[in-house]
């Protein structure tokens, strides 16, 4: 008997599957399929949130070095320093930085058009658990810019769709409650509804046309009995009524355009884009499509946030330090209460020093705010959280490399009225470039590890000897084996940075070559020596030989005129020796023409040997001074 053919069988088990269907559990009744509604609803809720919460939905990516600007940073005079990749300028109407770390953020509003059972569970997550930052002005385009700059937003978002102008957008506007313009992005704007009054007046067969809703065209819809004040809808129906609450955002803190409508539409993103979102704003007011607009700032009093003495800490601590020239009034719904009163008279006080002190109190404040991070930065370097260390050494260089780029009329000024020019923020982006340096390198780590008590042994790649295990103090799991240099992997994580491979050493790269141009917070010979064994020891992984032997020439002529000047001093003693023996070493080997393997081999022992030396020296790590001991850098030189 011949085999029936595969079409046949695929026939007879969607036919058998179907009866199965038809027939139920024997019985005659059919099973009704399975839903999201079948589920318990704490499993449901916990689906909701990882499909609209904010914090459950954010990926961090940093941004990979610029083509070509490790060769336009080596080839940089220090006179030109502006012309730095750090501190180069975007176009006119963009915000004037791209953030090096970025966050995506994607949500998925589309569930909540899945039914209504679905819809009102799921609004209260989307509305209401999520706490977010809001911006509402009435520049075209805002939304794109700010995701450009690096922070994820969802907008335009209809005004009403904001809790706080419930009640004050124009008459005859209308809210419609099945939609979710206010995560997806979409734009949204308020019905308009023609001969109707409202405002606690009652209104009898009055009819609505033309309503614009995300996405949706709904005309010819007719309300009867409709009593409408604010955001709050009665429906009075045959012996029933119901009062529907349009669902809508209460952010934490709402940055509105002082000359801004309140009809215009707004912006949201996360509470933990917060920093970033006052320092796009702090940049956007000195661009063209923005210049010299001022904000109100309007804070949350809800009782569901629970960390509202957090909220009014940042606004004390960082956005008033940065934005109190352009901030107008600080306010809340309830404009007695005390939290506002004394935020209010802080923000007065920033800008009276800031007039009697022009430019100088608001770059001295801000110096000090970035301070306070770099310190924080120290203490988790002590800790041995690295990571943690690293972002904060991001922001500080980032920020205060944004205060040489969007503020250079200022800091003229600045530069003329201190002894010590601008060296505050220059030794701010030198310092946090350095220690950058430091730890996507792996130097923080690996250069502990060289023992000068075997010269002649080839140290092994410091990037295999420290796992991320190791450097961050975790137990390393089953059968993980730190990786040998000869590994498929060419560079694996060295565990003191988020970055992996080619673009942790790019970075640091980067980083290395911009504060070697800035040597203002240390003696030049220590600051320039450690920069460039760092910067060895970096090409020597990277494979670049053309660049180490140029940093062997710096080393050579560094170490040469600090031995010159020893000997001229007749200082004497074992460091000396040390130092002696690494300007020999250094001297053969910018003098020899060997291969690229073996040169590599050198260089190492050359990084382990200069180490050895910077230690008798000067000590383990880098220890900056708290004056100005370099260069006294102004406008002069840019």
């Amino acid at each position: 008997m011949p085999l029936p053919s595969r079409e046949v069988v695929t026939c007879r088990l969607i036919f058998d599957c179907d009866a199965e269907w038809d027939d139920g559990n024997g019985n005659g009744s059919g099973i009704a399929p399975p839903s999201l509604l079948c589920l318990p609803s704490e499993a449901r809720c916990q689906i909701w949130r990882h499909l609209l919460r904010l914090d459950h939905n954010r990926g961090p990516h940093s941004r990979p070095v610029p083509d070509g600007a490790i060769q336009h940073l080596l080839q940089l005079d220090s006179r030109r320093i502006l012309e730095a990749p750090q501190f180069r300028h975007k176009g006119k109407q963009e915000i004037n930085g791209v953030l090096p770390l970025t966050y995506s953020c994607r949500l998925h509003p589309a569930i909540l058009r899945t039914c209504r059972a679905i819809y009102a569970e799921a609004t209260s997550v989307l509305y209401v658990e999520n706490k977010v930052f809001a911006v509402q002005c009435g520049i075209r385009g805002l939304g794109a810019r700010l995701r450009n700059y690096g922070i994820p937003t969802f907008g335009p978002i209809a005004s009403s769709r904001l809790h706080r102008n419930a009640g004050t957008h124009v008459a005859g506007e209308a809210v419609d409650d099945d939609d979710d313009a206010g995560s997806s992005g979409s734009k949204t704007s308020g019905s308009k509804t023609s001969g109707s009054k409202t405002s606690g007046s009652k209104t009898s067969g009055s009819k609505t046309s033309g309503s614009n809703t995300s996405g949706s065209n709904t005309s010819g819809s007719n309300t009867s009995g409709s009593n409408t004040s604010g955001s709050n809808t009665t429906i009075t129906g045959s012996n029933t009524t119901t009062t529907r609450t349009p669902p809508a955002f209460d952010p934490v803190i709402l940055f509105r355009g002082h000359s801004s409508r309140p009809s215009c539409p707004y912006y949201i993103c996360s509470h933990r884009d917060g920093q970033n979102l006052m320092h796009a704003l702090w940049i956007m007011v000195k661009c063209p499509f923005a210049r010299a607009m001022r904000f109100d700032i309007h804070l949350t009093a809800s009782p569901k946030y629970h960390s509202l003495a957090l909220a009014d800490k940042f606004v004390r601590g960082s956005l008033l330090p940065w934005m109190h020239n352009h901030i107008d009034v600080i306010g809340m719904d309830d404009m007695a209460d005390p939290r506002r009163t004394l935020l209010q008279a802080c923000l007065d006080k920033h800008r009276k020093e800031s007039l009697s002190k022009s430019n100088l109190y608001t770059y001295n404040t801000v110096c000090g705010f970035l301070e306070q991070v770099k310190e924080a930065a120290d203490a988790a370097v002590d800790n041995g959280h690295y990571t943690r260390a690293e972002d904060l050494y991001e922001l500080v260089s980032y920020e205060a490399c944004s205060i040489v780029r969007t503020r250079t009329g200022k800091l003229v000024d600045v530069s003329t009225k201190t002894p010590n020019g601008i060296n505050r923020v220059c030794k701010l982006v030198a310092i946090s470039a350095f220690r950058l340096c430091e730890l996507r390198s792996g130097a923080i780590t690996a250069f502990k590890r060289y023992n000068r008590s075997a010269v002649a042994t080839p140290c092994a790649s410091p990037k295999a000897e420290v796992t991320e295990e190791q450097a961050l103090d975790i137990a390393p799991k089953s059968g993980a084996t730190p990786t040998s240099p000869d590994a498929p992997s060419k560079y694996p994580p060295s565990g003191t940075t988020r970055l992996k491979g080619v673009m942790a050493i790019e970075h640091a790269i980067m980083a290395g070559l911009l504060a070697l141009r800035l040597p203002c917070a240390t003696p030049i010979p220590e600051w320039n020596i450690r920069l460039n064994l760092m910067l060895l020891y970096l090409f020597t992984q990277y494979g670049d030989m053309a660049n180490a032997l140029l940093c062997v020439r710096h080393l050579h002529a560094t170490c040469e005129a600090l031995m010159n000047e020893a000997m001229a001093k007749d200082k004497k003693g074992q460091k000396w020796d040390c130092l002696a023996a690494l300007v020999d070493a250094l001297s053969e080997q910018t003098s020899r023409i060997v291969r690229d393997k073996e040169r590599k081999r050198e260089c190492q022992l050359l990084v382990e040997q200069g180490q050895d030396c910077v230690r008798r020296l000067w000590g383990e790590r880098l220890l900056p001074k708290k004056g100005y001991t370099g260069l006294i850098w102004t406008f002069r030189w840019a």
